[in-house]
C-alpha cells in the first residue's frame, strides 16, 4: 500500500491562515474571543468534502459542520481555510465569502507502516470574511 501522501485523494487546493499561538503555546484570541490568524496565507493540498452534519465540539456543544478536510499536518482549531488557489485570491488577498474555520478534529489515521499520517478536520462557515489577523 502506498503512503498516504502519494494516494491521489488530496488533489484539491485550499488557502490557509493558521491560528497564531502565544509564547506558552496557547491559541491567541482577540478581545471578543475570536481567533487571531496569520496575515500570511499558504496554499495546501487537501481533500475537501462539502457536508452538512452536527457534531460535538471539544466542550460538548453541538456545532454544524459544513465541510471536512483531510491533510497531512497539524492544524490548530480556529485556523481559517478557503477552497481555491492562492493565485485566485482577490487583489487584497482576502476572499469576500466562503471562508471556513476549523472547528472540530475528527481522526488521526496512520498508513499501514505507521510512517505517514492523515488528519481529518471539520470546518464551519464563517459569517465574516476572515478572523482578526496579526
Amino acid at each position: 500500500m502506498p503512503p498516504l501522501e502519494s494516494v491521489v485523494d488530496k488533489y484539491q487546493l485550499a488557502v490557509m491562515w493558521v491560528r497564531l499561538t502565544d509564547t506558552n503555546g496557547r491559541p491567541r484570541s482577540d478581545a471578543a474571543g475570536q481567533p487571531i490568524v496569520s496575515k500570511t496565507a499558504v496554499e495546501v493540498s487537501v481533500r475537501w468534502k462539502d457536508v452538512h452534519k452536527e457534531v460535538p465540539d471539544k466542550d460538548g456543544n453541538t456545532v454544524t459542520i459544513d465541510a471536512e478536510i483531510a491533510l497531512a499536518m497539524d492544524l490548530p482549531i480556529g485556523s481559517a481555510l478557503w477552497k481555491g488557489k492562492l493565485s485566485d485570491l482577490p487583489g487584497g488577498g482576502i476572499p469576500g465569502t466562503d471562508v471556513m474555520t476549523v472547528s472540530a478534529f475528527f481522526k488521526w489515521t496512520p498508513d499501514v507502516k505507521g510512517r505517514n499520517v492523515r488528519q481529518t478536520y471539520g470546518l464551519q462557515r464563517l459569517k465574516d470574511a476572515l478572523p482578526t489577523t496579526a
